[in-house]
């Protein structure tokens, strides 16, 4: 790796290092203390797993903000807060999102497709969020999978995108329980 390349673009939500990547950028750019009611995590396309774009979403005196660091120009971008259409947002501290969770999630989503069929393979992570719900002390996440069907025959599972690409979604339920909400229903 050159002294110049950009290392955060290289951050792998899927592995324990990646997500030690993932908070130390987040502690740089908005700062752990920063509260929020919203993580997301975006990237740069179909066909890879480097982070486009980190925004958090929040509500600070009746408006609601949101900041955005995008790995491209390495710039936090914070627009104008608009006003609040809500009445009070539940939000804690970046610091207390569950991020660690993520690699655990990313496995056990797999093999919940694996264990339906075996029809699919180079697994990645394409978008992921996670939301602090009406409960303050919950933390949900929901995230998107992409994965590459193995051959060009009919499939019963996943959403087709292009080509061979296909997509399932994933969150956790109140209690942290992951389950599909779309892809392995295949009936």
């Amino acid at each position: 790796m050159s002294c110049g390349e950009n290392t955060a673009s290289k951050i792998a939500l899927e592995t324990n290092e990646g997500i030690v990547g993932l908070k130390s950028l987040i502690e740089k750019e908005f700062g752990l203390d920063k509260k929020a009611h919203t993580l997301s995590i975006s990237m740069k396309g179909r066909t890879s797993s480097d982070i486009d774009q980190i925004t958090i979403f929040f509500t600070e005196n009746n408006k609601d903000g949101m900041w955005f660091y995008s790995m491209s120009t390495a710039q936090l971008l914070k627009p104008e807060p608009t006003d609040s259409t809500e009445p009070e947002v539940k939000m804690k501290a970046l610091s207390e999102f569950t991020i660690e969770a993520i690699p655990s999630y990313y496995d056990q989503a797999i093999a919940m497709i694996e264990k339906e069929t075996n029809e699919f393979t180079n697994f990645r992570i394409n978008s992921y969020d996670l939301n602090i719900e009406k409960n303050p002390n919950t933390i949900t996440h929901r995230f998107t999978l992409l994965a590459d069907k193995t051959d060009n025959k009919t499939s019963y599972y996943g959403t087709r995108l292009e080509g061979n690409v296909f997509s399932f979604k994933f969150a956790t339920d109140e209690n942290g329980t992951l389950k599909c909400s779309k892809g392995l229903d295949a009936f």
